[in-house]
């Protein structure tokens, strides 16, 4: 193993107009410092991408030339899989079966960023008797903003419906759900009060409402910055080639954005992310993210906007990368399959619209980037 040293946080001005105080770096230094267990260090805030560990007590806090603070750990750096098994942090306990809670039922029971999970062999809505409204993808149809919580749709007072893993970073469990994505949907909802939100859910998986636990992590995702202006748009496919550090960090090699005319009215966006074939999901498929919105140009407004995942299998994948052409995957039913995450159906701002898809691409700065060097 190898020790490095690292700044974990400082006094400045953050991405997002945000600044610690240096109490609150004190506070954080105590936290570490007092801790019987060692801070996992990730990889891009993956718990599934463990690479070392903070070493006990080893916080402290620096003053910086500029006169700020900032947070100074030693970390601990596996350099082999046997150090690796060795020194491994657990972050969470293991899975476990119980009786839930007030009911002749089993259900494994495990945890996450958010809270705690209970997962059943049945669909638990159906046995306590509830309806609920789904649409045609199969998405459960919501009725208002306070529904939303960050790891998913509540049903009534006392249950989350939890969101499928496909949700998560690096699509895969225990991992936090962007907690500025949510948020956002939930303001739109509030916004929009009239048109319909709808999300991909587990109905074999729920928490309380009561042990919901808030989870935000600090890295940053935000819109465009600049005002947006669609007579100017081109239509078009262009490519975006990720940089080395998006590369390593979300395995993102590029992204195609196609523009395309429906007719004299509707243009369509679609946008997808290609990653190296190093993420894959436990069936074995590669996984990535997509983008379908369509604008009226009448109404000057975003008409439908849907998140998804396009998963592909090894022959299918190397056939996309080989093509290198995102309208041949339109025109080809069998060469994907693709996951709804989240649809959202009626008139919206061009600019919540392409907030929401900057966010949803938190990892990949090249969709922000897109879309304000193309419509200024």
């Amino acid at each position: 193993m190898r020790s490095e040293k690292v700044v974990m946080s400082t006094t400045h001005i953050n991405k997002d107009g945000c600044k610690f105080p240096k109490e609150e770096l004190e506070k954080s230094i105590e936290e570490i410092n007092t801790r019987t267990i060692p801070l996992p260090f990730l990889n891009n805030h993956d718990f599934n991408r463990q690479i070392g560990f903070i070493i006990p007590k080893s916080a402290r806090l620096e003053s910086l030339k500029d006169g700020e603070f900032a947070i100074i750990v030693d970390v601990n750096i596996y350099e082999t899989a046997e150090e690796k098994q060795k020194y491994y942090v657990k972050s969470f306990p293991d899975e476990t079966q119980v009786n839930f809670p007030g009911m002749n039922l089993f259900a494994l029971k495990n945890s996450d960023v958010h809270g705690f999970n209970y997962t059943f062999e049945l669909n638990f809505p159906k046995y306590l008797g509830m309806e609920l409204n789904y649409n045609k993808d199969g998405l459960l149809v919501i009725n208002a903003a306070d529904q939303i919580f960050q790891n998913g749709i509540s049903i009534d007072k006392n249950y989350i419906l939890r969101y499928i893993d496909l949700f998560r970073r690096r699509f895969s469990f225990p991992n936090a759900i962007s907690l500025r994505l949510i948020e956002k949907i939930k303001e739109l909802k509030n916004k929009y009060k009239d048109i319909e939100f709808s999300f991909n859910v587990n109905p074999n998986c729920i928490s309380f409402v009561q042990d919901f636990k808030p989870y935000v992590e600090l890295d940053f995702s935000w819109g465009p910055t600049k005002s947006l202006n669609f007579e100017k748009l081109k239509k078009d496919i262009n490519k975006y080639n990720a940089s080395e550090e998006t590369r390593i960090y979300d395995n993102i090699i590029y992204t195609d954005f196609w523009w395309y005319e429906r007719n004299k009215d509707i243009l369509d966006l679609e946008i997808e992310e290609l990653r190296d074939d190093s993420l894959i999901l436990v069936d074995g498929n590669i996984p990535c993210k997509y983008v379908h919105m369509e604008y009226s140009r009448s109404k000057k407004k975003i008409i439908h906007l849907d998140f998804a995942i396009r998963e592909y299998n090894k022959e299918q994948y190397s056939d996309r990368l080989l093509k290198n052409d995102i309208s041949y995957v339109a025109k080809n039913e069998n060469s994907s399959k693709r996951m709804k995450l989240i649809k959202i159906q009626g008139e919206i701002d061009p600019t919540d619209a392409f907030t929401l898809t900057c966010l949803f691409c938190a990892t990949n700065p090249d969709v922000r980037e897109y879309f304000e060097d193309r419509m200024n």
